[in-house]
């Protein structure tokens, strides 16, 4: 599973001047479909691609980190960088319950949307309710730095092999 580099992934301290932060490619459809109307719709926004050295200033000076997974419905490191920035993470609800295995929950950590028109609500209402924006982001935040570091992963991947080897 994927993770964060707090190295790399990292709150600033900037001002939160875009509403919506993506860094990435528009991909296929409907990623791409979603992509353009937020684009016309919140035009105060950071929608494209960037090096990865100016992932953590556009996150961290975004309001709500749009995420929508274009190959396989799964956590993406994406969604993970995100909030390790601080913003609050948008993301397509997965198939599967592997954002809740994982521990995130819904409205607590994250905020999910179903389809176009849930989206646009949410994005609505999250720009509209600072407060409930920001402790949701934070939220995300610390359990991201805490729980979903790549120095966790490799912690939890050494302990599974130990368990499994009966190591000391």
């Amino acid at each position: 599973n994927a993770g964060c580099d707090p190295e790399i992934h990292k709150r600033l301290s900037v001002e939160r001047s875009h509403d919506i932060g993506f860094v990435g490619t528009d991909g296929g459809v409907p990623r791409k479909f979603y992509l353009q109307e937020m684009r016309e719709r919140y035009p105060n926004s950071f929608i494209g691609s960037a090096d990865y050295k100016e992932m953590s200033k556009i996150y961290s000076s975004s309001k709500i980190g749009f995420s929508f997974a274009i190959r396989g419905e799964c956590f993406t490191m994406r969604n993970y960088e995100i909030m390790a920035c601080g913003a609050m993470l948008l993301m397509k609800r997965l198939r599967d319950d592997s954002a809740e295995r994982l521990g995130f929950i819904d409205k607590k950590h994250l905020v999910t949307f179903d389809g176009p028109n849930d989206l646009f609500k949410l994005i609505d209402y999250y720009l509209k309710n600072k407060k409930e924006r920001e402790y949701i982001a934070e939220n995300g935040y610390k359990f991201t730095i805490e729980k979903h570091t790549y120095e966790q992963r490799l912690r939890d991947m050494v302990e599974t092999v130990k368990n499994r080897f009966n190591l000391k």
